[in-house]
């Protein structure tokens, strides 16, 4: 995925959160002190960092969402319904990997 389209997707997410979630966006401060979540980038990789801990690998978040979403067997399901997709990593793998089924 693109720079561009990371940093797109990256807004687009902050919008919606701020819209529909507007608790989680206010705790959401973006690269300040006060906050419980900061968003670092390391090797043109975003990640969330919650308390000394990363929502995603540090190393690899692609790898880490290939890995993951290989784990899983979906097959007499119609849709997959999507609940904390963090930084969007899994999402590119959940298409690939089931192209015909609907993500919601």
């Amino acid at each position: 995925m693109s720079r561009e389209i990371e940093e797109k997707l990256l807004y687009n997410n902050l919008k919606v959160l701020e819209k529909e979630y507007n608790i989680g966006y206010n705790d959401l401060k973006l690269n300040k002190e006060e906050s419980k979540y900061t968003l670092e980038k390391k090797n043109n990789k975003y990640n969330i960092k919650f308390q000394d801990r990363y929502i995603h690998s540090t190393y690899n978040p692609e790898r880490e969402a290939k890995a993951f979403i290989g784990g899983l067997e979906i097959v007499d399901e119609d849709a997959i319904f999507i609940i904390g997709l963090g930084l969007g990593y899994y999402l590119n793998e959940l298409v690939t990997r089931y192209p015909d089924k609907k993500k919601i």
